[in-house]
């Protein structure tokens, strides 16, 4: 072997081993005297890794599908073909891929392209997803056009598997909400930018969180995207930071629910601390969590008061963290979150460990 070669792959071998060991121990140190009132609850990362030709995988929707998990992420390519147009910028896209997770969530299969085509300017992102009456449906969003102007609305598929083992993302409605002029009035919701919304289930029947503060709940009809708003609560204010958002689909905790939602701040007050590199020109973002009751109207009961944080949660060198899926066992929470639109991670909570404002 030329001894230049050699030389050239041992070195790139070894500043690749150390950025990934750089990455992992770049994790904050939380002051002593902050340390306290912080979730530092955070047991394990993982990355889930995913073969180069899968662009910029994000921001993942995932259920439990039998003794595997099914999981919908925004990519930017799916194929050679999509990957040749991303790299040299030949109408870029935004695709939503299916794969499959095994029990570790390592990934086991690629199903490939899911959604291409179908959206006006195909930029759909942000996808959740959910089980309902035996069928898996993804809410997610992605640009319309209305008077030449480009907006973001949310839409919701079912995920279908087809006889060769495939899936599909089929009868793709996108959700109408006529009270949302509302909450763009009260400059609530950005009347460009309508997304966030969080589904769950109770006692048979699909909801959305439309907002947290105050608690927004739509009930949807899948059968013509129609959604109507059952309830506002402002009975309570989540924490004092910056405007929890929607995050991921609401399970049942005990004889409540529970969701991870995420927050963003700018300037020197923000949760910069939580980081080493403090500069960001998207904000810096952050994972909270509360507690609602299962029955209407479904208020808000408690809530984390800090950041969830340990375990390089905040190494991310843009500052984004954004949770879209939230799984559980027993003892432990499963959340799957996007780090700067490019990779996707699972982190592990012991469920006792969360604390709770009261």
């Amino acid at each position: 072997m030329n001894k230049k070669f050699l030389f050239l792959l041992l070195s790139s071998s070894f500043t690749l081993s150390i950025l990934y060991f750089l990455r992992i121990w770049n994790c904050v140190e939380i002051p002593d005297d902050l340390k306290k009132s912080f979730n530092c609850v955070v047991d394990s990362t993982k990355e889930i890794k995913f073969p180069y030709i899968i662009g910029k995988p994000c921001n993942p929707g995932v259920i439990q599908c039998d003794d595997e998990y099914l999981m919908v992420s925004r990519t930017k390519s799916y194929d050679i073909l999509s990957w040749i147009k991303w790299k040299f910028r030949i109408n870029p896209k935004n695709y939503l891929c299916i794969f499959k997770l095994d029990k570790k969530f390592n990934l086991i299969e690629n199903n490939g392209n899911v959604l291409r085509g179908v959206k006006v300017n195909n930029r759909a992102g942000d996808p959740r997803l959910i089980s309902f009456n035996g069928e898996a449906y993804v809410f997610f969003n992605d640009d319309v056009y209305e008077n030449e102007k480009r907006l973001i609305r949310m839409f919701v598929g079912k995920v279908v598997k087809k006889n060769d083992g495939n899936f599909q993302i089929e009868d793709v409605k996108r959700l109408k909400f006529d009270g949302g002029k509302e909450y763009y009035d009260r400059k609530l919701v950005n009347e460009n930018h309508d997304k966030n919304w969080s589904p769950f289930i109770v006692d048979n029947e699909l909801y959305l969180i439309y907002l947290i503060e105050p608690h927004v709940i739509l009930k949807v009809n899948l059968e013509n995207g129609v959604c109507e708003k059952i309830v506002e609560n402002s009975n309570y204010s989540v924490w004092c930071h910056s405007t929890p958002r929607g995050g991921t689909p609401a399970i049942q905790f005990k004889d409540n629910y529970i969701t991870i939602f995420h927050s963003k701040e700018k300037g020197e007050k923000s949760f910069s601390f939580l980081y080493k590199d403090k500069t960001s020109k998207h904000g810096v973002y952050c994972f909270g969590a509360y507690i609602f009751n299962r029955e209407y109207p479904f208020n808000i009961i408690k809530s984390v008061d800090a950041p969830i944080s340990g375990n390089a949660l905040y190494a991310s060198k843009n500052k984004i963290i954004y949770p879209t899926a939230l799984l559980s066992d027993n003892n432990h929470f499963y959340i799957f979150y996007g780090e700067d639109d490019r990779r996707i991670f699972v982190l592990t909570i012991h469920k006792e460990a969360l604390k709770f404002s009261h």
